[in-house]
């Protein structure tokens, strides 16, 4: 936002405000308006950047086990136990999406997808 702001005020603008959705209070500048304010740190996930956002997360939650292949149902457990996202919430709130993101993670050679007596199972790349 520093630089944002930076540049619009390098226009010579008669007046700057900023906005934000979300501030935590340790964030460098305060935004003239606030969506919420955030008492802890925490990951929101925006629906515009979602893909994005879930395979840095899930990528997160491989590097611990680089050479682990991961079922569905682990990633799953990994996301609850490593970030607090609840499978059930999860499913409610972005059905299906999940193995979307997956998909995204062997398309852009992240993971690599295999299928071993009927599983499928992802490897971290």
């Amino acid at each position: 936002m520093i630089s944002a702001k930076n540049y619009v005020e390098g226009k010579n603008p008669r007046e700057v405000r900023t906005a934000s959705l979300q501030y935590l209070g340790s964030s460098k500048i305060e935004p003239d308006y606030v969506g919420e304010r955030l008492e802890d740190w925490a990951w929101i996930v925006y629906p515009w950047n979602f893909l994005e956002d879930m395979i840095s997360i899930l990528t997160k939650s491989m590097r611990k086990y680089p050479k682990k292949l991961w079922s569905l149902e682990g990633l799953k457990h990994s996301l609850y136990v490593n970030h607090a996202l609840d499978p059930v919430v999860f499913e409610i709130t972005q059905p299906g999406r999940l193995p979307e993101v997956l998909e995204e993670m062997v398309r852009i050679h992240r993971t690599s997808y295999e299928v071993i007596d009927g599983n499928g199972y992802w490897k971290l790349l």
